[in-house]
């Protein structure tokens, strides 16, 4: 049996009460680890926001994300590498700059910060 390292994330978001918009993030487990770990240190009132189209957007909250993270199905590299092949997985999912955090950003904001 193939091991199951990496994590299937339903991101299933419904927008508005108008429509579900669908779809899933594959993280290996170190990213699993690290997103799960960021969210829970958030503050309660923390949320996630998710652009839908140029100019409208949605928030999940902290309880919602870490909903959705313990949800998280294992699955195998094998089938997560089929998955991405076949389905693919977008370039930039709602876990992006969490699983990934722009170092040149935060050096900006700190940057802004010291100047105020």
């Amino acid at each position: 049996m193939a091991k199951k390292d990496h994590y299937l994330i339903d991101t299933t978001v419904d927008w508005a009460d108008e429509m579900d918009v669908h779809g899933f993030t594959i993280m290996d487990k170190e990213q699993y680890k690290n997103v799960l770990k960021y969210v829970k240190e958030q503050d309660e009132d923390w949320c996630l926001g998710i652009f839908l189209g140029t100019n409208e957007d949605t928030e999940l909250t902290k309880d919602e994300v870490l909903d959705m993270l313990k949800d998280a199905e294992r699955i195998s590299a094998e089938d997560a590498e089929f998955l991405m092949d076949k389905v693919g997985q977008c370039e930039h999912n709602i876990f992006e700059d969490i699983m990934e955090p722009d170092e040149d950003y935060d050096d900006e904001f700190a940057e802004e910060e010291e100047e105020d």
